[in-house]
């Protein structure tokens, strides 16, 4: 009997023992979180598309007349130039860049694309215009944001163009025994404008 209560005792004991070896739950710190700055995204800004490559440098001319538009553009579509017109000692110049979109083919080696990103750009006019007095025109009579251009590539046939169209060609290069163009010409029917790539004759 009295095994039996000391056995008792000590069971007691090892239970009160054991209860106070679990840890009080609001003595247990908060695991310790870390403020990871988070990055800011990065925006990419699509550049434009255009499948057709018709870079090369372009001339938009009155022929004989003091006005003119001088082109480049790369493979891209993207464009940039310079009209002028002078009077006497005078010359009135807008520098203009922008991009070919939306491209769409219309037949046999002809395309249309609308003009995107039109904005001035500035001009060398001391070497471009020496000694003349410079105004800067109000707007690039060649683009304007949102017209629709025609393209047609090299080897159309001159016959399928309008006269008018075969008017903006021949002060630039004289259509003498042509058949077919030489190079891209490009055609602006909202502003009655063209340009056609620069090229040693047809």
């Amino acid at each position: 009997m009295k095994n039996k209560k000391i056995l008792i005792a000590l069971t007691g004991l090892l239970f009160v023992s054991g209860c106070g070896m679990k840890p009080d739950p609001k003595s247990e710190k908060p695991a310790e979180t870390v403020d990871v700055a988070e990055e800011p995204e990065e925006t990419v800004v699509p550049k434009p598309t255009f499948d057709l490559d018709i870079s090369g440098k372009y001339v938009h001319s009155s022929g004989a007349g003091g006005w003119g538009d001088e082109m480049e553009m790369d493979e891209n579509g993207h464009f940039q130039g310079v009209f002028h017109d002078s009077n006497v000692d005078e010359v009135f110049v807008y520098g203009y860049s922008g991009d070919l979109t939306d491209l769409k083919q219309e037949g046999d080696l002809k395309y249309s694309a609308t003009v995107k990103n039109m904005k001035r750009e500035e001009v060398d006019t001391d070497s471009k215009f020496p000694g003349m007095s410079v105004v800067e025109y109000e707007e690039s009579p060649m683009f304007h944001e949102g017209d629709r251009i025609t393209i047609y590539l090299k080897g159309y046939p001159l016959s399928e163009l309008s006269d008018v169209e075969k008017s903006w060609i021949q002060p630039i290069a004289p259509l003498v025994n042509a058949t077919t163009l030489e190079g891209p010409f490009l055609y602006n029917e909202e502003r009655g404008s063209v340009a056609l790539i620069e090229h040693d004759g047809i």
